[in-house]
């Protein structure tokens, strides 16, 4: 008779399991998403081309402020 019980909840909780899973799928799999989302868009940092200058004007500078630091000699 325990045999008995315990096949027909394993049975239960499969076709539940399976109900639940496929009306999750037919909704597209939706997942709940919080008013307070730490990730928001996304934006490009980067906004130098191919063949662009500024990318050596940049490494200029920095080569300029770095050796202007060490002739300085203050900490």
């Amino acid at each position: 008779m325990q045999i008995m019980g315990r096949f027909v909840l394993f049975t239960c909780m499969a076709f539940v399991t399976t109900f639940v899973g496929i009306s999750w799928a037919m909704r597209g799999f939706p997942m709940t998403v919080s008013s307070s989302s730490p990730v928001g868009q996304l934006k490009p940092t980067l906004t130098a081309s191919f063949g662009d200058e500024s990318a050596k004007a940049y490494e200029r500078k920095a080569w300029e402020a770095k050796h202007t630091l060490q002739s300085d000699k203050d900490p």
